[in-house]
């Protein structure tokens, strides 16, 4: 499973719902996966999988470049750096995104969507008339929390400790909208 962390002490802030299998190709080819969910990240991030069986995994090595300060692998709860002169070739690709800007008022108001109850203890309901890509539960400090496409109506906030949240979505024109929510114990 592929995973993303932005911080190595904390769980990760994206796992992957399904194992891959890898698809080799010729030498010097990348061979691209593309993540299930939207993953924003800021500054330091890091990309990996997960191994869960003692089997070779056969991963692209770059002996000619050095990147092992920034190799880690992880056995149990504890994080090592690696030893090995060399690169892992695992590179994370982002996609663009164009800003969009606002002709007129009206325009603000084409997407828009309500969350209920506010404040809430279990899960929210979206309420909108408008076609969303996705919809993103995001903390107070901006870490994204969950993802969901957009054509989810409920956000579980089972395990969720109290405070304020935001969601964000993404509108098929572009518009991004987001909304407070408070969740209560």
């Amino acid at each position: 499973r592929v995973l993303v962390w932005d911080n190595l002490e904390a769980d990760p802030i994206y796992e992957a719902e399904q194992w891959v299998d890898p698809q080799y190709t010729d030498a010097n080819d990348f061979f691209r996966l593309e993540l299930d969910d939207a993953v924003y990240v800021q500054g330091e991030f890091y990309v990996g999988f997960r191994q869960q069986e003692a089997k070779k995994v056969y991963i692209g090595f770059d002996a000619n470049r050095s990147a092992r300060e920034h190799t880690y692998y992880r056995i149990g709860k504890d994080w090592y750096q690696s030893s090995l002169n060399g690169a892992l070739m695992i590179r994370p690709s982002f996609n663009e995104v164009e800003l969009a800007g606002v002709s007129s008022p009206r325009a603000v108001m084409e997407a828009n969507f309500t969350v209920y109850p506010n404040p809430a203890r279990d899960q929210v309901q979206i309420q909108t008339s408008s076609k969303w890509n996705s919809f993103l539960l995001i903390d107070i400090s901006g870490r994204l929390i969950q993802s969901h496409n957009g054509s989810s109506r409920t956000i579980s906030l089972t395990g969720l400790q109290q405070g304020v949240y935001f969601i964000r979505g993404q509108a098929e024109n572009g518009e991004m909208v987001t909304t407070k929510l408070v969740v209560q114990p």
